[in-house]
């Protein structure tokens, strides 16, 4: 009898420890499964496949094209910069693709970027899809080119504007943003401009200068295609003007925003002169606006293209929700750096 309740009492233990085990392997293979789902989605939601892209279309408001880099003197620099630029992103709680692009070189030094297309992002970070891109880079004046260029091309071959036009934003990784700016960029209609905060230069900030006589009604509505006038800027560099042309946009590369569909085949022309790099570009895409809109000829004011600003548009100018935090100033040429928020009043800095 004793013998029987022995055997019964280790067999009663061996079950119990064989249902433990068992609830074990089920419960890792049902983590797994989802966490396979998630990376599975992560990764093949914005692959060569363009339909997956087109899926979510509705979802998309804003394409964000972050060129980065490996930083050999300071390995901490892009993993800090990027995560406070995905917190950023991910507080907006607005649906958009995050492009991040590095060159060969940097992506074998760091699987950094990768791993941010891959990695299972928390519940309140969903909307934000993640691409990893990689591009040879040539030795180029302009940083960053082949990198915004390379986003634009797959921005191209995989979203169709008519199903969904988000907003395309050039944001550097060394800057800083407020969730706001995001928000605004939204409502942006074909190409909008704003406010942006220079710290460390004499002027602290560069902005548009909107049309001040008094606004008709029309002028006044909330509408993009009735906003105020852009009639020109205030930057603390204008152009090389001894050696050549004023600039028309003096903005910064994050100074701007332009719908998918208005870019066309328009990307970044590394050959053009230094520090004007924006200025071509935007150049380019607002003729391309203002001959589609039947506002402007082909050779209509060649020689003067200030008509270019016509096509321009904004949300806000007296806030500013972007700083730009890494500009290069001669040691002893300017005060201390000063974050602005809101724009100065005045016309000081006002380019010709």
């Amino acid at each position: 009898m004793t013998k029987n309740v022995v055997v019964a009492s280790n067999n009663g233990w061996r079950l119990v420890a064989f249902s433990l085990i068992a609830y074990w392997i089920s419960l890792v293979l049902i983590l797994k499964t989802r966490r396979d789902a998630v990376v599975s989605f992560s990764s093949s939601s914005l692959s060569s496949s363009s339909s997956s892209v087109e899926a979510r279309g509705r979802e998309i408001r804003l394409a964000v094209v972050t060129p980065t880099y490996h930083r050999e003197k300071n390995r901490n620099i892009q993993t800090i910069q990027l995560i406070a630029l995905q917190n950023t992103l991910c507080s907006t709680c607005l649906g958009m693709i995050w492009i991040l692009v590095e060159s060969e070189s940097d992506w074998r030094k760091s699987s950094l970027v990768e791993r941010y297309e891959r990695e299972e992002r928390p519940a309140y970070c969903e909307r934000v899809l993640v691409k990893a891109l990689r591009v040879k880079v040539e030795r180029s004046k302009h940083r960053g080119v082949a990198q915004r260029n390379k986003a634009l091309d797959w921005l191209e071959q995989q979203i169709s504007y008519v199903e969904q036009d988000p907003v395309v934003l050039f944001v550097d990784d060394d800057n800083a943003y407020a969730a706001e700016h995001f928000v605004r960029a939204t409502k942006i209609g074909k190409v909008g401009v704003w406010p942006v905060g220079f710290p460390s230069t004499k002027s602290k900030f560069e902005a548009p200068v909107v049309k001040t006589q008094r606004q008709s009604d029309a002028l006044r509505s909330s509408s993009s295609s009735s906003s105020p006038k852009v009639v020109g800027f205030r930057s603390f560099w204008c152009g090389d003007l001894k050696n050549f042309k004023p600039r028309v946009f003096n903005v910064d590369m994050s100074g701007f925003g332009v719908r998918l569909h208005a870019l066309e085949k328009v990307r970044f022309d590394e050959n053009v002169r230094s520090g004007y790099l924006e200025d071509a570009f935007l150049q380019a895409i607002t003729r391309s606006v203002l001959r589609r809109d039947n506002k402007t000829s082909e050779n209509e004011n060649e020689g003067n293209p200030s008509h270019l600003l016509n096509a321009l548009e904004t949300t806000h100018v007296s806030e500013i929700f972007v700083w730009h935090l890494y500009h290069t100033v001669l040691s002893g040429e300017t005060p201390a750096a000063l974050v602005v928020s809101k724009v100065p009043k005045g016309d000081s800095f006002l380019c010709p």
